[in-house]
């Protein structure tokens, strides 16, 4: 909320537009091709009369923010999507003025045009936004700044998701074992690697000892799984950070025979970052990585003879707590798989549309009107019914919404 003697202002996105996401369903998320409305609220004070335009701004940009790549030496870049803006609201004669201490809504609509630009987020060394920023200014005979005020829209790309037809097989990574902790084997199965977020990433563990191995005694493993994210300027070759983003340890005791199958999982934040190799700044992309730790363990030990019930979950200050619960004596990791994930924002089954185009492929059209945002006013919403009167059959042939914006004064109380 912006102040001055003016005014203030403030935008609203009407919530029946876009998608809604996280674990309350309270985050507003818009797409390639989505539209979506608000109000820009001008709440009136006692110098109301002096305001002479209201103008709103919609621009989207992607910045790699400015870092120290060693001896000195400095590096940044930004590249600005777009950048659309409208006036809402602008004085035409001394009748036309804003009177004071009542409220006025501008409404306000934007189509996103179909093009896949990068999610919004911020990086510690990138960040997306899409902002909305509405300007009441006053007129010039007062010579004062105009009031401000800003919102950001949060923007998903579309990126699907795809089901393999066959189970995916990851082998052990780990070429060096201790002769002690040669006993078993293990693989681990995925259905899939392509997730959306929020979902849950599930494997099966398949254990097997040694033939010539017979013992009374239980492997208890410890089985972590870390989903790192993966940051890569498009410029550098290595990786500029590996982030640690989710992680679930679970505790199996094997059974005695030393062979069997043991399900895992790993709950994805919903407000995790999509994947995407198409950035013109920056890209991200996903690993999972799976650690088996053995101990060995007398059956009497206490933990029943299964796994993913007794598993623990550490979602704040991953790392300590992680580091704090391995001092247990913990063989070292007998083995390691690792795997690409691709987070999407599209269910399995969903595909985007044909015509979707990416950002990267249409930088050379800066002029396209098909390539950025577009205000609709309100006559060129073709589905809009008349207004009803309840003395008459309303007029299908007549016009409706001729004005760019809605103006509503609202006595304050």
């Amino acid at each position: 909320m912006a102040k001055a003697s003016i005014a203030s202002i403030s935008i609203e996105i009407l919530p029946e537009y876009g998608w809604s996401v996280g674990s309350d369903n309270n985050e507003q998320v818009f797409g390639p091709g989505t539209l979506f409305r608000g109000y820009v609220i001008v709440n009136c004070k006692e110098h109301s009369e002096r305001a002479s335009r209201l103008h709103l701004l919609f621009q989207g940009s992607e910045s790699m923010l400015t870092y120290d790549i060693g001896l000195g030496a400095m590096r940044s870049s930004t590249i600005q999507f777009f950048k659309v803006h409208t006036t809402l609201w602008k004085k035409v004669d001394a009748l036309d003025v804003l009177k004071p201490m009542k409220t006025y809504k501008f409404l306000f609509t934007i189509q996103m045009p179909l093009v896949q630009f990068p999610p919004s987020m911020s990086h510690d060394f990138y960040k997306c936004t899409f902002k909305l920023t509405a300007y009441l200014y006053p007129s010039l005979e007062f010579g004062k700044m105009p009031v401000v005020a800003q919102s950001n829209i949060q923007y998903i790309p579309c990126i699907e998701t795809r089901v393999p037809k066959l189970p995916i097989y990851l082998q052990d990574t780990k070429k060096k074992k201790e002769e002690a902790i040669k006993l078993s084997s293990s693989v681990v199965e995925l259905s899939s690697i392509e997730f959306v977020s929020g979902s849950t990433i599930k494997a099966i563990i398949h254990v097997n000892k040694a033939s010539n191995t017979v013992s009374p005694i239980s492997d208890i493993l410890n089985v972590v799984l870390c989903l790192y994210q993966i940051s890569t300027f498009h410029i550098d070759d290595e990786p500029i950070s590996e982030r640690l983003v989710e992680t679930q340890t679970h505790i199996i005791k094997t059974h005695a025979s030393g062979t069997g199958q043991y399900g895992v999982y790993l709950k994805l934040n919903e407000m995790l970052p999509p994947s995407f190799a198409y950035g013109k700044v920056m890209c991200l992309s996903y690993k999972l990585k799976i650690k088996i730790y053995v101990k060995k363990s007398k059956i009497t030990n206490g933990l029943e003879n299964n796994n993913a019930e007794n598993s623990i979950h550490y979602n704040d200050d991953t790392k300590k707590s992680l580091k704090k619960y391995l001092v247990l004596p913990w063989s070292s990791a007998v083995s390691v798989f690792e795997s690409p994930i691709v987070i999407g924002t599209m269910g399995r089954g969903i595909r985007a549309d044909d015509q979707l185009r990416v950002y990267t492929g249409i930088s050379s059209r800066p002029r396209d009107a098909l390539c950025i945002p577009s205000f609709i006013q309100d006559d060129e919403s073709e589905d809009m019914l008349p207004e009803y009167e309840a003395s008459r059959l309303p007029s299908y042939s007549a016009s409706f919404g001729t004005s760019r914006v809605l103006l509503m004064a609202v006595s304050s109380p």
